[in-house]
């Protein structure tokens, strides 16, 4: 295998195509958020990590991983509060994964863009699948 250093990870470097134009779009305009929140959930190795140091390197933030933050400590967290953060595998963060369901879940019945609602049922959906929960899919 070839040792070629990965690309370097730049907003503008992302492709921009249906499976992705509301993501795209929402994580864009953190200035529209209600809070200063971003999370994004999807498969191993479709480029989440990518996307998320994309943006952070975009918006001059952090781009750190469940672990990194969790070893922060407070004086580290209060550094960050006023940052751009990025997190990596916060699916990992023990007990947020209900959370983060239930988020995207709620969001395919309301009133949003319809990339938005496509990207909430896309991501509920592959979260659904992965606890193999086939009732809970149909429903959505």
């Amino acid at each position: 295998m070839f040792g070629f250093p990965a690309p370097m990870a730049r907003w503008e470097g992302l492709l921009a195509g249906p499976h992705n134009t509301g993501a795209l779009r929402i994580a864009g305009n953190p200035e529209d958020w209600a809070t200063p929140v971003l999370c994004i959930t999807g498969p191993a190795k479709c480029g989440l990590t990518f996307l998320a140091a994309a943006w952070a390197a975009r918006f001059n933030g952090e781009c750190l991983t469940a672990a990194q933050l969790a070893r922060a400590g407070r004086r580290g967290l209060d550094a960050l509060a006023e940052r751009h953060v990025a997190l990596d595998d916060a699916d990992l963060a023990v007990g947020k994964q209900d959370e983060a369901l239930d988020s995207y879940t709620k969001a395919v019945w309301t009133e949003s863009p319809d990339d938005v609602l496509q990207y909430a049922l896309d991501s509920a959906t592959a979260m659904l699948q992965e606890r193999k929960d086939w009732a809970a899919i149909a429903k959505l």
